[in-house]
Protein backbone atom coordinates (compact mmCIF):
# COMPACT_ATOMS: atom_id res chain seq x y z
CA UNK A 1 0.00 0.00 0.00
CA UNK A 2 1.50 3.44 -0.79
CA UNK A 3 0.51 6.45 1.54
CA UNK A 4 0.52 9.96 0.57
CA UNK A 5 0.07 13.13 2.79
CA UNK A 6 -3.30 14.72 2.21
CA UNK A 7 -3.20 17.36 5.21
CA UNK A 8 -0.95 18.01 8.26
CA UNK A 9 -2.59 21.04 10.19
CA UNK A 10 -2.63 22.74 13.69
CA UNK A 11 -4.55 25.48 15.10
CA UNK A 12 -4.27 26.43 18.97
CA UNK A 13 -7.18 27.05 21.91
CA UNK A 14 -5.99 30.84 21.74
CA UNK A 15 -4.78 31.94 17.97
CA UNK A 16 -3.38 35.26 19.75
CA UNK A 17 -1.08 34.11 21.78
CA UNK A 18 1.87 32.76 19.56
CA UNK A 19 3.45 29.45 21.44
CA UNK A 20 0.91 28.57 22.94
CA UNK A 21 -0.84 24.92 21.35
CA UNK A 22 -0.05 21.92 23.26
CA UNK A 23 -0.48 19.80 20.19
CA UNK A 24 2.15 17.79 18.37
CA UNK A 25 2.28 15.39 15.38
CA UNK A 26 4.95 13.38 13.72
CA UNK A 27 4.93 12.08 9.87
CA UNK A 28 7.25 9.51 8.60
CA UNK A 29 6.04 8.69 5.23
CA UNK A 30 9.27 8.12 4.00
CA UNK A 31 10.89 5.44 6.34
CA UNK A 32 10.61 1.66 5.85
CA UNK A 33 7.68 1.34 8.04
CA UNK A 34 5.41 4.84 7.06
CA UNK A 35 3.93 6.16 10.49
CA UNK A 36 1.69 9.15 11.41
CA UNK A 37 1.31 10.28 15.21
CA UNK A 38 -0.56 13.21 16.69
CA UNK A 39 -0.13 13.63 20.31
CA UNK A 40 -2.03 15.92 22.88
CA UNK A 41 -0.61 17.84 26.21
CA UNK A 42 -3.06 18.23 28.54
CA UNK A 43 -3.31 21.86 29.55
CA UNK A 44 -3.81 21.31 33.20
CA UNK A 45 -0.47 19.55 33.78
CA UNK A 46 2.48 21.11 33.98
CA UNK A 47 4.97 22.19 30.68
CA UNK A 48 2.33 20.33 28.57
CA UNK A 49 4.01 21.72 25.47
CA UNK A 50 6.80 20.99 26.40
CA UNK A 51 6.09 17.11 27.09
CA UNK A 52 3.91 16.92 24.09
CA UNK A 53 6.80 18.09 21.69
CA UNK A 54 9.31 15.54 23.66
CA UNK A 55 7.34 12.60 22.88
CA UNK A 56 6.44 13.12 19.33
CA UNK A 57 10.30 13.78 19.01
CA UNK A 58 11.39 10.54 20.22
CA UNK A 59 8.68 8.32 18.87
CA UNK A 60 9.45 9.72 15.63
CA UNK A 61 13.63 8.71 15.84
CA UNK A 62 12.86 5.24 15.39
CA UNK A 63 10.20 2.53 15.09
CA UNK A 64 10.23 0.96 18.42
CA UNK A 65 7.92 -1.64 19.21
CA UNK A 66 8.80 -1.73 22.61
CA UNK A 67 7.81 1.48 23.57
CA UNK A 68 11.50 2.67 23.85
CA UNK A 69 10.52 6.17 22.57
CA UNK A 70 8.77 7.12 25.91
CA UNK A 71 11.20 6.08 28.04
CA UNK A 72 13.97 8.66 25.95
CA UNK A 73 11.27 11.03 26.47
CA UNK A 74 11.24 10.76 30.08
CA UNK A 75 14.69 10.93 30.49
CA UNK A 76 15.11 13.87 28.00
CA UNK A 77 12.21 15.91 30.10
CA UNK A 78 13.90 14.74 33.50
CA UNK A 79 17.21 16.52 32.19
CA UNK A 80 15.54 19.51 30.97
CA UNK A 81 13.92 20.34 34.36
CA UNK A 82 14.97 22.70 36.55
CA UNK A 83 12.96 23.63 39.13
CA UNK A 84 15.15 27.04 40.47
CA UNK A 85 12.91 30.38 40.23
CA UNK A 86 10.03 28.30 40.44
CA UNK A 87 6.97 29.24 42.72
CA UNK A 88 5.67 26.96 45.50
CA UNK A 89 2.92 26.42 42.98
CA UNK A 90 4.98 25.70 40.15
CA UNK A 91 6.56 23.30 41.78
CA UNK A 92 4.43 21.63 43.01
CA UNK A 93 2.15 21.80 39.30
CA UNK A 94 6.10 20.08 38.30
CA UNK A 95 5.73 17.19 40.70
CA UNK A 96 2.88 15.82 39.92
CA UNK A 97 4.17 15.64 36.20
CA UNK A 98 3.16 16.89 32.62
CA UNK A 99 0.58 14.46 30.28
CA UNK A 100 -0.16 13.83 26.91
CA UNK A 101 -2.27 11.76 25.03
CA UNK A 102 -1.44 9.83 21.58
CA UNK A 103 -2.82 8.54 18.87
CA UNK A 104 -0.41 7.11 16.07
CA UNK A 105 -0.28 4.74 13.20
CA UNK A 106 1.79 2.63 10.84
CA UNK A 107 1.73 0.74 7.57
CA UNK A 108 3.41 -2.35 6.45
CA UNK A 109 1.85 -3.44 3.43
CA UNK A 110 -1.77 -4.23 2.97
CA UNK A 111 -1.85 -3.92 7.36
CA UNK A 112 -2.17 -0.85 9.30
CA UNK A 113 -0.77 -1.16 13.14
CA UNK A 114 -3.04 1.95 15.36
CA UNK A 115 -2.77 2.38 18.91
CA UNK A 116 -4.00 5.04 21.27
CA UNK A 117 -4.05 6.49 24.75
CA UNK A 118 -6.37 8.65 25.43
CA UNK A 119 -8.85 10.44 23.77
CA UNK A 120 -6.93 11.57 20.24
CA UNK A 121 -8.24 9.34 17.82
CA UNK A 122 -7.70 7.68 14.46
CA UNK A 123 -10.17 7.12 11.87
CA UNK A 124 -10.17 5.13 9.05
CA UNK A 125 -12.69 6.28 5.68
CA UNK A 126 -14.30 5.12 2.53
CA UNK A 127 -15.31 8.21 0.26
CA UNK A 128 -16.94 10.57 2.90
CA UNK A 129 -18.09 7.66 5.41
CA UNK A 130 -16.18 6.82 8.43
CA UNK A 131 -15.67 3.10 8.60
CA UNK A 132 -13.97 2.93 12.04
CA UNK A 133 -12.86 4.84 14.64
CA UNK A 134 -10.73 3.95 17.76
CA UNK A 135 -10.83 3.74 20.61
CA UNK A 136 -13.75 6.02 20.60
CA UNK A 137 -16.69 6.23 18.61
CA UNK A 138 -19.38 8.51 19.71
CA UNK A 139 -19.18 12.53 21.22
CA UNK A 140 -20.78 10.79 24.87
CA UNK A 141 -17.27 8.89 25.27
CA UNK A 142 -15.27 11.93 25.58
CA UNK A 143 -14.28 12.80 29.22
CA UNK A 144 -12.63 15.58 30.77
CA UNK A 145 -9.61 12.93 32.37
CA UNK A 146 -8.49 10.29 29.78
CA UNK A 147 -5.42 8.61 30.00
CA UNK A 148 -2.37 10.02 29.16
CA UNK A 149 1.32 9.22 29.10
CA UNK A 150 3.32 10.64 32.24
CA UNK A 151 6.80 12.93 32.36
CA UNK A 152 7.31 11.49 35.45
CA UNK A 153 9.80 8.56 35.52
CA UNK A 154 8.38 7.08 38.69
CA UNK A 155 5.38 6.65 36.67
CA UNK A 156 7.32 4.41 34.03
CA UNK A 157 5.04 1.29 34.93
CA UNK A 158 1.41 3.29 34.82
CA UNK A 159 2.76 4.41 31.07
CA UNK A 160 3.78 1.01 30.11
CA UNK A 161 0.54 -0.15 31.53
CA UNK A 162 -1.25 2.10 29.87
CA UNK A 163 0.81 1.58 26.28
CA UNK A 164 -0.01 -2.25 26.76
CA UNK A 165 -3.59 -2.26 27.70
CA UNK A 166 -4.69 1.21 25.71
CA UNK A 167 -2.62 1.08 22.79
CA UNK A 168 -1.70 -2.31 22.43
CA UNK A 169 -1.28 -3.04 18.94
CA UNK A 170 -4.33 -3.10 16.74
CA UNK A 171 -3.67 -4.48 12.91
CA UNK A 172 -6.54 -3.83 10.63
CA UNK A 173 -6.23 -5.18 7.11
CA UNK A 174 -7.03 -1.64 4.94
CA UNK A 175 -9.10 -3.37 2.15
CA UNK A 176 -11.61 -0.41 1.03
CA UNK A 177 -9.71 2.29 3.39
CA UNK A 178 -9.46 5.18 1.17
CA UNK A 179 -7.86 7.44 3.52
CA UNK A 180 -6.57 7.72 7.21
CA UNK A 181 -7.39 10.69 9.65
CA UNK A 182 -5.55 11.28 12.81
CA UNK A 183 -6.74 14.05 15.08
CA UNK A 184 -6.97 15.18 18.99
CA UNK A 185 -9.66 15.58 20.62
CA UNK A 186 -11.84 18.62 20.08
CA UNK A 187 -11.77 17.57 16.06
CA UNK A 188 -12.52 13.65 17.11
CA UNK A 189 -15.12 14.73 19.65
CA UNK A 190 -16.91 16.90 16.37
CA UNK A 191 -16.44 14.44 14.25
CA UNK A 192 -17.82 11.84 16.37
CA UNK A 193 -21.38 13.19 16.13
CA UNK A 194 -24.31 10.98 17.27
CA UNK A 195 -26.61 12.09 15.09
CA UNK A 196 -24.86 10.48 11.56
CA UNK A 197 -26.36 13.51 9.00
CA UNK A 198 -24.15 16.01 11.08
CA UNK A 199 -21.16 13.37 11.53
CA UNK A 200 -21.69 13.15 7.22
CA UNK A 201 -21.73 16.76 6.58
CA UNK A 202 -18.97 17.31 9.58
CA UNK A 203 -16.45 15.18 7.52
CA UNK A 204 -17.45 16.22 3.88
CA UNK A 205 -16.16 19.78 5.50
CA UNK A 206 -13.13 18.35 6.89
CA UNK A 207 -11.92 16.34 3.62
CA UNK A 208 -12.46 19.63 2.00
CA UNK A 209 -9.37 21.23 3.53
CA UNK A 210 -6.62 20.78 1.77
CA UNK A 211 -4.28 23.42 3.61
CA UNK A 212 -3.93 24.52 7.15
CA UNK A 213 -5.47 27.86 5.97
CA UNK A 214 -8.79 25.92 5.20
CA UNK A 215 -8.70 23.95 8.19
CA UNK A 216 -8.21 27.06 10.36
CA UNK A 217 -11.14 28.68 8.62
CA UNK A 218 -13.55 25.45 9.48
CA UNK A 219 -12.32 25.28 13.06
CA UNK A 220 -12.66 29.27 14.00
CA UNK A 221 -16.43 28.83 12.08
CA UNK A 222 -17.16 25.45 14.37
CA UNK A 223 -16.36 27.06 17.56
CA UNK A 224 -17.87 30.52 16.72
CA UNK A 225 -20.95 28.45 16.25
CA UNK A 226 -20.43 26.50 19.49
CA UNK A 227 -20.30 23.23 17.33
CA UNK A 228 -16.85 22.59 18.71
CA UNK A 229 -14.73 22.76 21.56
CA UNK A 230 -12.17 25.68 21.78
CA UNK A 231 -9.24 23.61 22.61
CA UNK A 232 -5.82 22.70 20.22
CA UNK A 233 -6.75 21.07 17.05
CA UNK A 234 -4.68 19.06 15.32
CA UNK A 235 -5.00 17.07 12.16
CA UNK A 236 -3.12 14.82 9.93
CA UNK A 237 -5.49 13.26 6.82
CA UNK A 238 -3.69 10.39 4.65
CA UNK A 239 -4.48 8.80 1.59
CA UNK A 240 -4.30 5.00 0.64
CA UNK A 241 -3.61 3.35 -2.79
Amino acid sequence: MQVSKVLKATISKDVAIEGSNEDSSCLRLNASIPRAAVFDGASESYAARKWSNLVAEEWGRSHDKDWGWIDRAQARYERSSNKSGLSWAQEVASDRGSFATVCYVDIEGDWLNFCAVGDSCLFLIDGEEIIFSYPYVSETQFTSAPMALSSRIDNMKMNKDNLHMGMDRIRFRAVGTKQVLLATDAVSCWLLADDKEIRAIRLGQLLNCRTPGEFKKLVLTERASKNMHVDDSTVVLLRCS
